[in-house]
Protein backbone atom coordinates (compact mmCIF):
# COMPACT_ATOMS: atom_id res chain seq x y z
CA UNK A 1 0.00 0.00 0.00
CA UNK A 2 1.32 3.41 -0.98
CA UNK A 3 0.90 6.50 1.21
CA UNK A 4 1.05 9.57 -1.00
CA UNK A 5 0.74 13.34 -0.65
CA UNK A 6 -1.14 14.89 -3.57
CA UNK A 7 -0.44 18.60 -3.98
CA UNK A 8 -3.42 20.39 -5.47
CA UNK A 9 -1.41 23.30 -6.89
CA UNK A 10 1.10 21.21 -8.84
CA UNK A 11 -1.18 18.25 -9.53
CA UNK A 12 1.61 15.89 -8.49
CA UNK A 13 1.86 13.15 -5.88
CA UNK A 14 4.89 12.29 -3.79
CA UNK A 15 5.60 9.81 -1.04
CA UNK A 16 3.96 10.99 2.17
CA UNK A 17 5.88 11.25 5.42
CA UNK A 18 3.00 10.10 7.61
CA UNK A 19 4.92 10.97 10.78
CA UNK A 20 4.65 14.65 9.80
CA UNK A 21 0.94 14.59 8.94
CA UNK A 22 -1.34 15.57 11.81
CA UNK A 23 -4.45 13.40 11.58
CA UNK A 24 -5.86 14.41 14.97
CA UNK A 25 -8.15 17.01 13.40
CA UNK A 26 -9.36 14.75 10.60
CA UNK A 27 -12.58 12.76 10.62
CA UNK A 28 -12.25 9.47 12.46
CA UNK A 29 -12.40 6.71 9.81
CA UNK A 30 -14.98 3.98 9.58
CA UNK A 31 -13.69 0.52 10.45
CA UNK A 32 -13.73 -0.31 6.73
CA UNK A 33 -11.27 2.55 6.15
CA UNK A 34 -8.90 1.76 9.01
CA UNK A 35 -5.26 1.18 8.08
CA UNK A 36 -5.37 -2.34 9.45
CA UNK A 37 -8.38 -3.20 7.28
CA UNK A 38 -6.67 -1.83 4.16
CA UNK A 39 -3.31 -3.48 4.87
CA UNK A 40 -5.10 -6.82 5.00
CA UNK A 41 -7.37 -6.27 1.98
CA UNK A 42 -4.80 -4.71 -0.35
CA UNK A 43 -4.32 -8.20 -1.85
CA UNK A 44 -7.76 -7.79 -3.47
CA UNK A 45 -6.55 -4.93 -5.69
CA UNK A 46 -3.59 -4.45 -8.02
CA UNK A 47 -2.50 -1.38 -6.06
CA UNK A 48 -3.88 0.48 -3.03
CA UNK A 49 -3.19 4.14 -2.31
CA UNK A 50 -3.80 6.18 0.81
CA UNK A 51 -3.83 9.67 -0.65
CA UNK A 52 -3.59 12.85 1.43
CA UNK A 53 -4.75 15.95 -0.41
CA UNK A 54 -2.80 19.13 0.34
CA UNK A 55 -3.60 22.71 -0.62
CA UNK A 56 -1.48 25.70 0.40
CA UNK A 57 0.53 23.48 2.79
CA UNK A 58 -2.66 22.41 4.59
CA UNK A 59 -4.06 18.86 4.59
CA UNK A 60 -7.64 18.95 3.29
CA UNK A 61 -8.30 15.27 3.93
CA UNK A 62 -7.57 11.80 2.61
CA UNK A 63 -9.08 8.65 1.14
CA UNK A 64 -8.14 5.11 0.14
CA UNK A 65 -8.19 4.09 -3.53
CA UNK A 66 -7.86 0.59 -4.93
CA UNK A 67 -6.83 0.17 -8.56
CA UNK A 68 -8.25 -2.73 -10.55
CA UNK A 69 -7.42 -2.64 -14.22
CA UNK A 70 -8.21 0.90 -15.28
CA UNK A 71 -10.78 1.50 -12.54
CA UNK A 72 -10.12 3.46 -9.35
CA UNK A 73 -12.43 1.90 -6.74
CA UNK A 74 -13.58 3.36 -3.43
CA UNK A 75 -13.99 0.86 -1.84
CA UNK A 76 -12.30 -2.09 -3.52
CA UNK A 77 -13.15 -4.72 -0.87
CA UNK A 78 -15.77 -3.36 1.54
CA UNK A 79 -19.44 -2.33 1.48
CA UNK A 80 -18.66 1.41 1.29
CA UNK A 81 -16.01 4.08 1.78
CA UNK A 82 -15.64 7.80 2.52
CA UNK A 83 -13.38 10.79 2.13
CA UNK A 84 -12.02 12.02 5.48
CA UNK A 85 -11.75 15.82 5.65
CA UNK A 86 -10.92 18.07 8.57
CA UNK A 87 -13.51 17.80 11.34
CA UNK A 88 -14.34 21.47 10.75
CA UNK A 89 -14.60 21.10 6.99
CA UNK A 90 -15.97 23.55 4.48
CA UNK A 91 -17.78 22.35 1.40
CA UNK A 92 -15.05 23.84 -0.78
CA UNK A 93 -12.61 21.47 0.96
CA UNK A 94 -14.75 18.51 -0.12
CA UNK A 95 -14.97 19.91 -3.63
CA UNK A 96 -11.19 20.29 -3.84
CA UNK A 97 -10.63 16.72 -2.62
CA UNK A 98 -13.03 15.41 -5.28
CA UNK A 99 -11.15 17.37 -7.95
CA UNK A 100 -7.90 15.94 -6.61
CA UNK A 101 -9.36 12.44 -6.67
CA UNK A 102 -10.18 12.83 -10.36
CA UNK A 103 -6.72 14.18 -11.22
CA UNK A 104 -4.91 11.56 -9.16
CA UNK A 105 -6.92 8.72 -10.71
CA UNK A 106 -5.97 9.97 -14.15
CA UNK A 107 -2.29 10.09 -13.12
CA UNK A 108 -2.33 6.36 -12.26
CA UNK A 109 -3.75 5.52 -15.71
CA UNK A 110 -7.36 4.97 -14.68
CA UNK A 111 -10.18 5.83 -17.05
CA UNK A 112 -13.00 5.27 -14.56
CA UNK A 113 -13.77 5.95 -10.88
CA UNK A 114 -16.42 4.06 -8.91
CA UNK A 115 -17.26 5.43 -5.45
CA UNK A 116 -19.83 3.78 -3.14
CA UNK A 117 -20.83 5.94 -0.18
CA UNK A 118 -22.22 4.74 3.15
CA UNK A 119 -25.91 5.13 3.98
CA UNK A 120 -26.58 8.61 5.33
CA UNK A 121 -26.90 7.41 8.97
CA UNK A 122 -23.09 7.36 9.15
CA UNK A 123 -22.90 11.17 8.83
CA UNK A 124 -25.73 12.92 6.99
CA UNK A 125 -23.99 16.29 6.60
CA UNK A 126 -20.77 14.86 5.17
CA UNK A 127 -22.44 12.23 2.97
CA UNK A 128 -25.01 14.66 1.53
CA UNK A 129 -22.30 17.25 0.85
CA UNK A 130 -19.96 14.69 -0.70
CA UNK A 131 -22.78 13.40 -2.92
CA UNK A 132 -23.44 16.94 -4.15
CA UNK A 133 -19.73 17.59 -4.78
CA UNK A 134 -19.34 14.34 -6.71
CA UNK A 135 -22.32 15.18 -8.92
CA UNK A 136 -21.12 18.77 -9.35
CA UNK A 137 -17.77 17.52 -10.66
CA UNK A 138 -19.29 15.17 -13.22
CA UNK A 139 -19.90 11.94 -11.31
CA UNK A 140 -23.21 10.25 -12.08
CA UNK A 141 -25.24 7.74 -10.08
CA UNK A 142 -24.29 4.21 -11.10
CA UNK A 143 -26.37 2.25 -8.58
CA UNK A 144 -28.98 3.01 -5.95
CA UNK A 145 -29.40 0.39 -3.23
CA UNK A 146 -32.06 0.40 -0.54
CA UNK A 147 -30.37 0.08 2.85
CA UNK A 148 -32.21 -0.72 6.08
CA UNK A 149 -31.34 0.09 9.66
CA UNK A 150 -32.86 -0.05 13.12
CA UNK A 151 -33.07 3.20 15.08
CA UNK A 152 -32.25 2.10 18.62
CA UNK A 153 -33.71 5.28 20.11
CA UNK A 154 -37.13 3.75 19.37
CA UNK A 155 -36.38 0.67 21.49
CA UNK A 156 -37.54 1.65 24.97
CA UNK A 157 -38.15 -1.89 26.20
CA UNK A 158 -38.68 -5.33 24.76
CA UNK A 159 -42.36 -5.17 25.72
CA UNK A 160 -43.02 -1.82 24.03
CA UNK A 161 -41.03 -2.86 20.96
CA UNK A 162 -43.04 -6.06 20.50
CA UNK A 163 -46.31 -4.23 21.15
CA UNK A 164 -45.58 -1.94 18.20
CA UNK A 165 -45.07 -4.77 15.71
CA UNK A 166 -47.62 -6.61 13.60
CA UNK A 167 -49.52 -9.39 15.34
CA UNK A 168 -47.82 -12.03 13.19
CA UNK A 169 -44.37 -10.89 14.32
CA UNK A 170 -45.41 -10.97 17.98
CA UNK A 171 -46.84 -14.44 17.43
CA UNK A 172 -43.52 -15.58 15.93
CA UNK A 173 -41.64 -14.27 18.96
CA UNK A 174 -44.00 -16.05 21.35
CA UNK A 175 -43.58 -19.25 19.35
CA UNK A 176 -39.81 -19.04 19.76
CA UNK A 177 -40.19 -18.54 23.51
CA UNK A 178 -42.70 -21.39 23.82
CA UNK A 179 -40.23 -23.70 22.06
CA UNK A 180 -37.62 -22.98 24.75
CA UNK A 181 -35.18 -21.31 22.39
CA UNK A 182 -32.14 -19.70 24.00
CA UNK A 183 -30.39 -16.48 22.88
CA UNK A 184 -26.68 -16.31 23.76
CA UNK A 185 -23.68 -14.13 22.98
CA UNK A 186 -20.58 -16.23 22.35
CA UNK A 187 -16.88 -15.38 22.33
CA UNK A 188 -15.61 -14.22 18.95
CA UNK A 189 -12.95 -16.91 19.22
CA UNK A 190 -15.80 -19.36 18.65
CA UNK A 191 -17.23 -17.43 15.69
CA UNK A 192 -17.21 -20.61 13.57
CA UNK A 193 -20.33 -21.81 15.38
CA UNK A 194 -22.19 -18.70 14.20
CA UNK A 195 -20.59 -18.79 10.74
CA UNK A 196 -21.58 -22.42 10.15
CA UNK A 197 -25.28 -21.61 10.64
CA UNK A 198 -24.98 -18.71 8.19
CA UNK A 199 -23.26 -21.02 5.71
CA UNK A 200 -26.19 -23.46 5.84
CA UNK A 201 -28.67 -20.59 5.51
CA UNK A 202 -26.99 -19.10 2.45
CA UNK A 203 -26.59 -22.46 0.75
CA UNK A 204 -30.25 -23.40 1.27
CA UNK A 205 -31.50 -19.93 0.27
CA UNK A 206 -29.26 -19.75 -2.79
CA UNK A 207 -27.52 -16.56 -1.63
CA UNK A 208 -23.76 -15.97 -1.97
CA UNK A 209 -21.50 -16.00 1.09
CA UNK A 210 -18.98 -13.37 0.09
CA UNK A 211 -16.63 -13.59 3.08
CA UNK A 212 -14.92 -17.01 3.38
CA UNK A 213 -14.45 -18.42 6.87
CA UNK A 214 -10.68 -17.85 6.85
CA UNK A 215 -11.13 -14.21 5.87
CA UNK A 216 -13.82 -13.73 8.51
CA UNK A 217 -11.45 -15.14 11.11
CA UNK A 218 -8.72 -12.70 10.07
CA UNK A 219 -11.09 -9.72 10.16
CA UNK A 220 -12.54 -10.62 13.56
CA UNK A 221 -9.00 -10.89 14.92
CA UNK A 222 -8.07 -7.35 13.81
CA UNK A 223 -6.98 -5.19 16.74
CA UNK A 224 -8.99 -2.19 15.55
CA UNK A 225 -12.29 -4.10 15.37
CA UNK A 226 -14.82 -4.74 18.09
CA UNK A 227 -17.22 -7.48 16.97
CA UNK A 228 -19.86 -9.76 18.47
CA UNK A 229 -21.36 -13.14 17.64
CA UNK A 230 -24.80 -14.35 18.71
CA UNK A 231 -26.64 -17.67 18.60
CA UNK A 232 -30.13 -18.98 19.12
CA UNK A 233 -29.97 -22.54 20.41
CA UNK A 234 -32.50 -25.36 20.70
CA UNK A 235 -31.43 -28.08 23.13
CA UNK A 236 -27.85 -26.84 22.80
CA UNK A 237 -27.84 -26.84 18.98
CA UNK A 238 -27.25 -23.55 17.14
CA UNK A 239 -30.20 -22.92 14.80
CA UNK A 240 -29.82 -19.18 14.10
CA UNK A 241 -26.91 -16.77 14.39
CA UNK A 242 -25.52 -13.31 13.70
CA UNK A 243 -22.09 -11.73 13.26
CA UNK A 244 -21.97 -7.98 13.96
CA UNK A 245 -19.15 -5.42 13.55
CA UNK A 246 -18.87 -2.09 15.38
CA UNK A 247 -18.24 0.14 12.36
CA UNK A 248 -18.20 3.40 14.37
CA UNK A 249 -18.61 4.32 18.02
CA UNK A 250 -22.35 4.82 17.43
CA UNK A 251 -23.22 2.32 14.70
CA UNK A 252 -22.88 -1.44 14.52
CA UNK A 253 -23.51 -3.38 11.32
CA UNK A 254 -25.02 -6.83 10.91
CA UNK A 255 -22.55 -8.52 8.59
CA UNK A 256 -24.51 -11.77 8.50
CA UNK A 257 -27.56 -13.17 10.23
CA UNK A 258 -29.85 -16.05 9.42
CA UNK A 259 -31.38 -19.33 10.52
CA UNK A 260 -31.12 -22.99 9.63
CA UNK A 261 -34.19 -23.49 7.39
CA UNK A 262 -34.80 -26.88 9.00
CA UNK A 263 -35.85 -25.07 12.20
CA UNK A 264 -37.62 -22.07 10.67
CA UNK A 265 -41.03 -23.30 11.81
CA UNK A 266 -40.15 -22.53 15.46
CA UNK A 267 -39.14 -18.95 14.53
CA UNK A 268 -35.58 -18.54 15.87
CA UNK A 269 -35.12 -15.31 13.86
CA UNK A 270 -37.88 -13.63 15.86
CA UNK A 271 -35.90 -14.22 19.05
CA UNK A 272 -32.54 -13.41 17.44
CA UNK A 273 -33.57 -10.03 16.03
CA UNK A 274 -35.45 -8.87 19.13
CA UNK A 275 -32.68 -9.77 21.54
CA UNK A 276 -29.96 -8.28 19.32
CA UNK A 277 -31.86 -4.97 19.29
CA UNK A 278 -32.14 -5.13 23.07
CA UNK A 279 -28.42 -5.91 23.40
CA UNK A 280 -27.24 -2.98 21.26
CA UNK A 281 -29.67 -0.61 22.94
CA UNK A 282 -28.01 -1.53 26.24
CA UNK A 283 -24.59 -0.90 24.64
CA UNK A 284 -25.58 2.71 23.95
CA UNK A 285 -25.49 2.44 20.17
CA UNK A 286 -27.61 4.79 18.03
CA UNK A 287 -28.22 2.59 15.01
CA UNK A 288 -27.90 -1.00 13.92
CA UNK A 289 -27.14 -1.08 10.20
CA UNK A 290 -28.96 -4.13 8.82
CA UNK A 291 -27.56 -3.68 5.31
CA UNK A 292 -29.06 -3.49 1.83
CA UNK A 293 -32.22 -5.20 0.65
CA UNK A 294 -31.05 -4.99 -2.92
CA UNK A 295 -28.04 -6.25 -4.85
CA UNK A 296 -26.46 -4.10 -7.55
CA UNK A 297 -29.57 -1.93 -7.42
CA UNK A 298 -32.04 -4.81 -7.87
CA UNK A 299 -34.55 -4.87 -5.01
CA UNK A 300 -35.37 -8.03 -3.04
CA UNK A 301 -38.98 -7.29 -1.94
CA UNK A 302 -39.19 -10.24 0.46
CA UNK A 303 -36.02 -9.24 2.29
CA UNK A 304 -37.16 -5.63 2.45
CA UNK A 305 -40.55 -6.55 3.93
CA UNK A 306 -38.97 -8.90 6.48
CA UNK A 307 -36.73 -6.12 7.77
CA UNK A 308 -39.58 -3.63 7.78
CA UNK A 309 -41.76 -6.09 9.72
CA UNK A 310 -39.23 -6.08 12.59
CA UNK A 311 -39.21 -2.28 12.78
CA UNK A 312 -36.42 -1.28 10.41
CA UNK A 313 -36.36 2.07 8.63
CA UNK A 314 -34.68 2.55 5.27
CA UNK A 315 -32.48 4.95 3.37
CA UNK A 316 -30.43 4.76 0.19
CA UNK A 317 -26.83 3.84 -0.50
CA UNK A 318 -25.44 5.50 -3.63
CA UNK A 319 -22.67 4.36 -5.96
CA UNK A 320 -21.24 7.03 -8.25
CA UNK A 321 -19.24 6.65 -11.45
CA UNK A 322 -16.91 9.04 -13.26
CA UNK A 323 -15.58 8.47 -16.78
CA UNK A 324 -12.14 9.99 -17.24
Amino acid sequence: MYSLLYKQESGKAEEADCSKINVDNLFKPLFFDSKEFHYYHQKFAESVYQVYFESELSILGYCYIGKRGKTASLPYSAPFSLLYPQEKWRIDDILQIVKGLISFSSSIACDRIVFTLPPEIYDPALIHSLSSCLFSEGFRVLLLDLNQFFDLSTFESKESYLAGLMRMVRRNYNKAINNDLEFVKIETGSFEEAYDVIEVNRREMGYPLKIPKSQMRDIINMKCLSSSCFLVRKNGQAIASAIVFDVTDDISQVIYWGDDPEFREIRPMALLTTDIFEYYKAQGKKYLDIGPSSANGILNPGLFEFKRSIGCSHTIKLSFEFQL
